[in-house]
Protein backbone atom coordinates (compact mmCIF):
# COMPACT_ATOMS: atom_id res chain seq x y z
CA UNK A 1 0.00 0.00 0.00
CA UNK A 2 1.28 3.48 -0.87
CA UNK A 3 0.57 6.21 1.63
CA UNK A 4 -0.07 9.47 -0.14
CA UNK A 5 1.13 12.49 1.79
CA UNK A 6 1.26 15.95 0.38
CA UNK A 7 3.70 18.34 1.92
CA UNK A 8 2.79 21.97 2.53
CA UNK A 9 5.06 23.21 -0.29
CA UNK A 10 4.26 20.62 -2.97
CA UNK A 11 1.46 20.36 -5.46
CA UNK A 12 -0.70 17.30 -6.02
CA UNK A 13 0.84 16.37 -9.37
CA UNK A 14 4.36 16.38 -7.92
CA UNK A 15 3.18 14.25 -5.00
CA UNK A 16 1.43 11.72 -7.25
CA UNK A 17 4.47 11.47 -9.54
CA UNK A 18 6.75 10.94 -6.53
CA UNK A 19 4.55 8.34 -4.79
CA UNK A 20 3.04 6.57 -7.80
CA UNK A 21 5.43 7.32 -10.69
CA UNK A 22 3.59 5.38 -13.42
CA UNK A 23 0.02 6.41 -12.59
CA UNK A 24 -0.15 9.28 -15.07
CA UNK A 25 2.31 7.90 -17.61
CA UNK A 26 0.76 7.00 -20.96
CA UNK A 27 3.12 5.37 -23.43
CA UNK A 28 2.54 4.68 -27.09
CA UNK A 29 4.55 2.89 -29.75
CA UNK A 30 3.77 4.31 -33.17
CA UNK A 31 4.56 1.71 -35.85
CA UNK A 32 5.61 3.03 -39.25
CA UNK A 33 5.98 6.72 -39.96
CA UNK A 34 7.75 9.18 -42.16
CA UNK A 35 8.36 12.86 -41.58
CA UNK A 36 5.60 13.79 -44.04
CA UNK A 37 3.03 11.38 -42.55
CA UNK A 38 2.48 10.87 -38.84
CA UNK A 39 -1.26 10.35 -38.87
CA UNK A 40 -2.93 11.37 -35.59
CA UNK A 41 0.53 12.23 -34.20
CA UNK A 42 -0.41 15.73 -33.12
CA UNK A 43 -3.64 14.53 -31.52
CA UNK A 44 -1.87 11.72 -29.65
CA UNK A 45 0.73 14.15 -28.32
CA UNK A 46 -2.03 16.54 -27.20
CA UNK A 47 -3.68 13.63 -25.37
CA UNK A 48 -0.50 13.30 -23.32
CA UNK A 49 1.11 10.22 -24.82
CA UNK A 50 4.86 9.76 -24.57
CA UNK A 51 5.58 8.33 -28.01
CA UNK A 52 8.30 6.16 -29.51
CA UNK A 53 8.30 5.09 -33.13
CA UNK A 54 9.29 1.81 -34.79
CA UNK A 55 10.17 2.32 -38.46
CA UNK A 56 11.96 0.00 -40.88
CA UNK A 57 13.30 2.24 -43.67
CA UNK A 58 16.62 4.02 -43.01
CA UNK A 59 15.80 7.30 -44.84
CA UNK A 60 12.63 7.61 -42.75
CA UNK A 61 14.64 6.95 -39.58
CA UNK A 62 17.02 9.79 -40.40
CA UNK A 63 14.17 12.20 -41.16
CA UNK A 64 12.21 11.24 -38.03
CA UNK A 65 15.25 11.76 -35.80
CA UNK A 66 15.59 15.32 -37.15
CA UNK A 67 11.95 16.09 -36.30
CA UNK A 68 12.49 15.67 -32.56
CA UNK A 69 8.84 14.54 -32.31
CA UNK A 70 9.26 11.06 -30.78
CA UNK A 71 11.09 10.17 -27.58
CA UNK A 72 12.84 7.27 -29.28
CA UNK A 73 13.18 6.42 -32.96
CA UNK A 74 13.73 2.68 -33.28
CA UNK A 75 14.77 1.08 -36.55
CA UNK A 76 13.23 -2.35 -37.00
CA UNK A 77 10.66 -4.59 -38.63
CA UNK A 78 7.29 -4.92 -36.89
CA UNK A 79 7.22 -8.61 -37.87
CA UNK A 80 10.19 -9.09 -35.53
CA UNK A 81 9.19 -6.51 -32.93
CA UNK A 82 10.81 -8.38 -30.02
CA UNK A 83 14.25 -7.88 -31.59
CA UNK A 84 13.89 -4.11 -31.33
CA UNK A 85 11.42 -3.28 -28.58
CA UNK A 86 12.30 -4.21 -25.00
CA UNK A 87 9.42 -2.63 -23.08
CA UNK A 88 5.64 -2.70 -22.86
CA UNK A 89 3.52 0.20 -24.08
CA UNK A 90 0.06 1.23 -22.99
CA UNK A 91 -0.95 1.55 -26.65
CA UNK A 92 0.57 0.31 -29.88
CA UNK A 93 -0.67 2.30 -32.86
CA UNK A 94 -0.18 0.64 -36.28
CA UNK A 95 -2.08 2.86 -38.66
CA UNK A 96 -2.03 1.81 -42.30
CA UNK A 97 0.49 -0.93 -41.73
CA UNK A 98 -1.06 -4.41 -42.00
CA UNK A 99 -1.40 -4.08 -45.77
CA UNK A 100 2.40 -3.80 -46.02
CA UNK A 101 3.06 -7.34 -44.77
CA UNK A 102 2.01 -10.69 -46.21
CA UNK A 103 -1.36 -11.92 -45.01
CA UNK A 104 0.15 -15.12 -43.61
CA UNK A 105 2.45 -13.00 -41.39
CA UNK A 106 -0.38 -10.98 -39.84
CA UNK A 107 -1.49 -13.36 -37.07
CA UNK A 108 1.97 -13.85 -35.55
CA UNK A 109 2.76 -10.15 -35.93
CA UNK A 110 -0.45 -9.15 -34.16
CA UNK A 111 0.15 -11.69 -31.39
CA UNK A 112 3.57 -10.17 -30.73
CA UNK A 113 2.18 -6.63 -30.80
CA UNK A 114 -0.65 -7.58 -28.44
CA UNK A 115 1.88 -9.09 -26.01
CA UNK A 116 3.63 -5.70 -25.74
CA UNK A 117 0.46 -3.57 -25.42
CA UNK A 118 -0.93 -3.30 -21.90
CA UNK A 119 -4.15 -1.48 -22.83
CA UNK A 120 -4.89 -1.65 -26.54
CA UNK A 121 -3.68 -2.06 -30.11
CA UNK A 122 -5.01 0.34 -32.73
CA UNK A 123 -4.91 -0.82 -36.35
CA UNK A 124 -5.90 0.87 -39.55
CA UNK A 125 -5.78 -0.42 -43.10
CA UNK A 126 -7.79 -0.12 -46.31
CA UNK A 127 -10.62 -2.60 -46.86
CA UNK A 128 -10.29 -4.63 -50.02
CA UNK A 129 -7.73 -4.45 -52.78
CA UNK A 130 -6.00 -1.06 -52.73
CA UNK A 131 -2.90 -1.29 -54.93
CA UNK A 132 0.04 0.91 -54.00
CA UNK A 133 3.65 0.82 -55.10
CA UNK A 134 6.73 2.23 -53.46
CA UNK A 135 6.23 5.80 -52.25
CA UNK A 136 9.22 8.13 -52.25
CA UNK A 137 11.32 5.11 -53.35
CA UNK A 138 10.46 3.25 -50.13
CA UNK A 139 10.01 -0.45 -50.98
CA UNK A 140 8.20 -1.03 -47.66
CA UNK A 141 5.30 1.17 -48.79
CA UNK A 142 4.12 -1.43 -51.32
CA UNK A 143 0.75 -2.97 -50.47
CA UNK A 144 1.27 -6.73 -50.47
CA UNK A 145 -2.04 -7.78 -48.84
CA UNK A 146 -5.70 -6.90 -48.92
CA UNK A 147 -8.02 -7.27 -45.94
CA UNK A 148 -11.71 -7.36 -45.16
CA UNK A 149 -13.32 -6.58 -41.77
CA UNK A 150 -13.73 -10.31 -41.04
CA UNK A 151 -9.95 -10.82 -41.23
CA UNK A 152 -9.57 -9.10 -37.84
CA UNK A 153 -12.26 -10.91 -35.86
CA UNK A 154 -11.43 -13.67 -33.36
Amino acid sequence: MTIFRQGPNSNRLESINRCIPNLLRKTLLYVGARDSRIQFGKELKQAGYQMDVLEIWEPNIEALQKLNFFNKVIQGDVREIYKYVDQDYDVIFWWHGPEHIKKEELESTLNNIEDLATTMVVLGCPWGDYPQGALEKNPYEVHVSAYQPGDFRD
